[in-house]
């Protein structure tokens, strides 16, 4: 599929004097984070700095495993939210380099995403506000790297994706309702892959699991009645490495760092890769930037047990569908500002959450409950906010 966001979003009409981005810009009040050394930003650091630092800081950077700030650091602070603060250190961001997607601890006996999430879920539990950020799978597919690994060692993706589902459906049993999930960079571009000379296997299988997990991420949100929103990462990658110059860089084939002698080369975010697995924080910026716009902006819901926080003074929001011929009213608030229950057809029903969301000058609706209400809607939904 081309649209990558799992919320159903339509064109809607939106007439309001009220501005609702300040109110708008608290609807997500904590950011949790889940993975691999994609996003740890000390935890393995802060395990190990006694005896062998991993990984060394400096060159890295305050232990994230990069020379600055990483993909999920730099999207939380577009949210106006944090993950740049280790669990280990009383933060919200739980991952742990060499993780993997499953329950368990890796072979260098951490954490996996499973342990991660069991972690959180013994000192906390989620709430309204909360949005889980999980990124994990590519260390799945390297079981065992040294020298001997061949292609026949690597993890089958429906083996990897299974993992990954197990921990969305933890923490959605555990009441989480909205989840941010990266696919992943195809593996064989790696400096490692490529000295192994395995791009071509790890090529494959990286683009069979994005294709399972595209999948996968529709069945989940309507199996488990969660919001999931899936970044492309995989694609905004592979527009920097097919054209690197258009985005400041000039080297995408070597590392900037030396990770015998610890040497970095002067000009390390011109650079692609800074290490054999990971990207430079310069990369990091370009991908999070490139898929924040697959990230609904400023979206809040209500439902019937609660009073709208968003539009003081205004006593009612109503949601129609129009054909160009016929209006039909889907839902319309109590004078309060709750959402009731509301019937479309024989078929499709709406029921109690809903969000309006704005972007630019174009707002729009999102069904965030019955996605089947879209099934049999081509055309769009109109919402009208005023004094009825």
């Amino acid at each position: 599929m081309t649209n990558q966001n799992h919320q159903s979003i339509t064109n809607i009409s939106f007439q309001s004097e009220v501005s609702s981005r300040t109110a708008l810009n608290t609807q997500f009040t904590d950011f949790i984070t889940f993975g691999d050394s994609l996003a740890d930003v000390g935890n393995l650091y802060i395990t190990t700095r006694s005896t062998n630092p991993t990984p060394p800081s400096p060159p890295y950077a305050d232990g994230r495993f990069s020379n600055g700030e990483l993909v999920p650091e730099i999207i939380a602070k577009e949210l106006g939210l944090s993950a740049s603060t280790p669990s280990l250190a009383g933060g919200d961001n739980y991952a742990f380099g060499t993780a993997e997607t499953g329950s368990g601890f890796s072979d260098e006996g951490l954490p996996n995403v499973g342990e991660q999430i069991k972690a959180y879920l013994n000192i906390d539990a989620p709430a309204k506000g909360d949005i889980f950020f999980i990124t994990a799978g590519s260390n799945n597919f390297f079981p065992d790297i040294d020298e001997e690994i061949i292609p026949d060692n690597i993890a089958t993706p429906a083996s990897v994706l299974e993992g990954l589902t197990e921990n969305i459906t933890t923490l959605a049993d555990a009441g989480a309702k909205n989840f941010i999930i990266p696919n992943i960079a195809l593996l064989g571009s790696l400096p490692y892959a490529r000295n192994q000379g395995i791009s071509d296997a790890l090529n494959n299988a990286s683009t069979e699991f994005n294709s399972l997990l595209d999948s996968k991420l529709d069945d989940l949100e309507n199996e488990l009645a969660i919001n999931i929103i899936e970044l492309d990462v995989n694609s905004e990658i592979a527009q920097i490495q097919a054209n690197p110059s258009a985005f400041g860089l000039t080297n995408v084939t070597e590392t900037a760092l030396n990770t015998e002698t610890l040497n970095v080369v002067p000009n390390p975010n011109e650079y692609f890769w800074w290490d054999e697995f990971h990207a430079t924080t310069a990369v990091s910026s370009l991908v999070a930037r490139g898929v924040m716009d697959e990230i609904p902006k400023n979206t809040v819901g209500f439902s019937d047990t609660e009073s709208s926080p968003y539009f003081p003074g205004v006593q009612s929001v109503s949601i129609s569908y129009d054909d160009y011929e016929t209006s039909y009213s889907i839902a319309y608030s109590t004078e309060n500002l709750s959402n009731d229950t509301f019937n479309f057809g024989a078929t499709n029903e709406y029921l109690n959450d809903f969000a309006i969301g704005e972007s630019s000058n174009m707002f729009w609706f999102a069904d965030t409950e019955q996605k089947n209400i879209f099934e049999e809607i081509e055309n769009s939904l109109f919402v009208t906010q005023g004094y009825f």
